[in-house]
């Protein structure tokens, strides 16, 4: 989404950017992995595999958002064609919308979901706490 949202910004000033966004295409997120040749892919697509389903479902409800807002800029420039208005429009849009979903999708991918409290984080995480502090070991 990085990518597709920098051309989206960059449009005002060039509007050659947009053949790029027309051809972008969102693909799901192990595929990424798969696709992305990035060390440590095989990890990420286990972790997705094996998190929370409500932390997966709440994840691939902003996926959907940023696609559904992304796809909204394609059909602005398909129903008006390109202009200096649509251009801005596109880039606002992707500042003021877009990234603060792609950030919140960046917590999901962490492991925070805002405003869900989840009872066990806190034994969990005092756990790691010692375990690195030395004073006990994990429970297996």
């Amino acid at each position: 989404f990085n990518e597709v949202v920098m051309l989206m910004e960059m449009l005002p000033d060039m509007h050659d950017c947009i053949e790029d966004i027309l051809e972008w295409e969102q693909i799901d997120y192990c595929t990424h992995f798969e696709r992305s040749g990035l060390k440590g892919s095989d990890v990420a697509i286990l972790a997705y595999h094996t998190a929370p389903h409500a932390l997966k479902a709440h994840l691939e409800t902003l996926v959907l958002q940023i696609g559904d807002a992304i796809q909204l800029a394609k059909n602005w420039v398909c129903d008006a064609g390109m202009s200096d208005e649509i251009a801005r429009k596109i880039a606002t849009l992707a500042t003021d919308d877009i990234k603060p979903l792609i950030a919140a999708a960046g917590g999901a991918i962490h492991g925070e979901v805002e405003g869900e409290i989840d009872y066990l984080d806190e034994s969990i995480q005092a756990e790691v706490d010692s375990f690195f502090d030395g004073q006990s070991q994990p429970a297996t």
